[in-house]
């Protein structure tokens, strides 16, 4: 689970809005709906307080992130693999075909 996910799930289990959540760490509503919405992320001070409001360990915040990430990579290395592995057969695809007509109009 994402760790925007977990923030708007741990908050709702409190049954808090975004607005009662916000005032209790002292930061803005909007910045709030960044987080749950995956387009910002706490800073460790922030990520601390999130946690202690919602009842929560700091590492239930963190602790899938890095397998996702992880994950995400290897995706992204596969792909990347497959790619370079194209591009070197059409290299050699090219490389023969220049070999066979050296050699039959040399």
């Amino acid at each position: 689970m994402k760790l925007s996910e977990k923030i708007k799930q741990a908050r709702m289990e409190n049954n808090l809005t975004q607005q009662q959540l916000s005032d209790e760490i002292n930061i803005s509503r909007k910045t709030l709906s960044g987080w749950e919405n995956d387009r910002s992320s706490p800073n460790v001070e922030l990520l601390h307080d999130l946690a202690e409001c919602l009842n929560k360990d700091v590492l239930y915040f963190i602790e899938d992130q890095s397998e996702l990430n992880a994950g995400e990579q290897a995706t992204e290395n596969t792909l990347n693999l497959g790619r370079l592995v194209n591009i070197i057969s059409v290299c050699l695809n090219i490389f023969f075909v220049l070999v066979i007509l050296y050699v039959f109009f040399k």
